[in-house]
C-alpha cells in the first residue's frame, strides 16, 4: 500500500471513528476530497501541487497549454432537510470567501463507506457561477452551491417547493453540461481540458 493510500484508509477510519463523533471533521473530509482527486490526476499521468487551500484552491497542475487550480469539494450523502431524500451537497462559495481564485471545483460525491461514486467538475469563472446562486435557506451563509439526489431517489418524494426546484435545477445543469460528472472508471482529466 503506498502513502496516499494508507492515508486515505487512515482518514476514513477518523471520520467513521465514535470517538471522533463530537468533532468537526469538515477539514478531514475535506482533505480526503483533496486526496482522491489528487491520486486519481497522478494515475492519468499528472502531477498536481498540492496547495492545501492556500490561496483558495488545492491543487495547481498544467494540462495541454491550461494552468488548473482547483478547488475540491467532497460530500458524504445528508440528512439535513426535513422532507428531502438523502443528497449530495457542495458549498461552492460563502460570504465569508470574497473571491474565487480557483478555476474548477471538483466536487467528489462519496457512498457511505466514503468512497468516491463520481466527480462533478465545474468551471469556476463568474458567468457560469451564476448558475448556481442560491441554496437551501437554513445554509445561509452558501451564496452559490450545488446538490444532487442519488439514482435512484426522485424529485417526487421532495414535498417542499424550494427544495424540489433546487435539485431540479442542478439536476438540469448536469443534464445541460454545465456540470460534467466523470465516474471512477473514466478519465478525469480528458473532461477536464473540455470544461
Amino acid at each position: 500500500m503506498n502513502n496516499i493510500d494508507r492515508t486515505i484508509k487512515n482518514l476514513k477510519k477518523i471520520i467513521c471513528d465514535p470517538n471522533c463523533s463530537s468533532m468537526n471533521i469538515s477539514t478531514v473530509k475535506g482533505y480526503l476530497g483533496e486526496l482522491y482527486v489528487y491520486k486519481k490526476l497522478r494515475e492519468e499521468g499528472i502531477e498536481p501541487i498540492q496547495k492545501g487551500n492556500q490561496g483558495g484552491y488545492d491543487l495547481e497542475f498544467d494540462l495541454g497549454d491550461k494552468n488548473f487550480k482547483i478547488d475540491v469539494k467532497l460530500s458524504t450523502l445528508k440528512e439535513e432537510v426535513n422532507g428531502v431524500p438523502k443528497f449530495w451537497g457542495w458549498a461552492l462559495n460563502n460570504k465569508r470567501k470574497s473571491r474565487i481564485t480557483c478555476t474548477h471545483f471538483i466536487c467528489v460525491a462519496v457512498n457511505d463507506d466514503l468512497d468516491p461514486i463520481k466527480y462533478y467538475i465545474i468551471n469556476a469563472n463568474a458567468k457560469n457561477l451564476k448558475c448556481f446562486k442560491g441554496y437551501f435557506k437554513q445554509f445561509s451563509n452558501v451564496t452559490h452551491g450545488f446538490a444532487l439526489l442519488p439514482p435512484k431517489s426522485t424529485l417526487n418524494k421532495i414535498s417542499q417547493g424550494e427544495y424540489k426546484m433546487l435539485f431540479k435545477k442542478c439536476h438540469s445543469l448536469l443534464k445541460d453540461g454545465v456540470v460534467i460528472g466523470v465516474p471512477p472508471n473514466q478519465k478525469l482529466s480528458k473532461k477536464l481540458i473540455k470544461i
